[in-house]
């Protein structure tokens, strides 16, 4: 922190079982995130909180009572609602899958089936 406080444009942080180098774009717009995933190796799955605009397959977490609108509605590449209400009607006619918002279990089996990855086959772990 103290590093990039002072001006880094990248810090390093490494020990033995693993590294991460933060980045910080300060002046430069945000990479588009194509690139920062092409950056990436060796993974499965990547979670991806925001780039809402982005044309990737995405799961919406809607609250009614944050005041904001459903955008499953108009965006097909949400593929999913995660809610903490029991039905949306606008969602009605459209193809998404409706999960509790609380359902930690029903939100990893749908991400699981609807990606084709194996549950816990990774690492031997099945």
């Amino acid at each position: 922190f103290e590093h990039r406080m002072a001006g880094a444009t990248e810090v390093l942080i490494t020990g033995a079982s693993r590294w991460a180098i933060l980045h910080e774009n300060r002046d430069t717009p945000e990479p588009p995130i194509d690139d920062l995933l092409a950056r990436m190796e060796d993974v499965d799955l990547v979670l991806i909180e925001g780039f809402k605009s982005h044309s990737h397959q995405k799961m919406e977490i809607f609250r009614p009572d944050v005041g904001k609108p459903l955008l499953a509605v108009d965006d097909a590449s949400i593929v999913a609602v995660a809610t903490d209400v029991a039905d949306l009607p606008e969602l009605a006619g459209h193809d998404q899958a409706l999960i509790g918002l609380d359902d930690v279990k029903a939100i990893a089996d749908f991400i699981v089936g609807h990606t084709g990855l194996e549950a816990g086959a990774r690492d031997g772990a099945a």
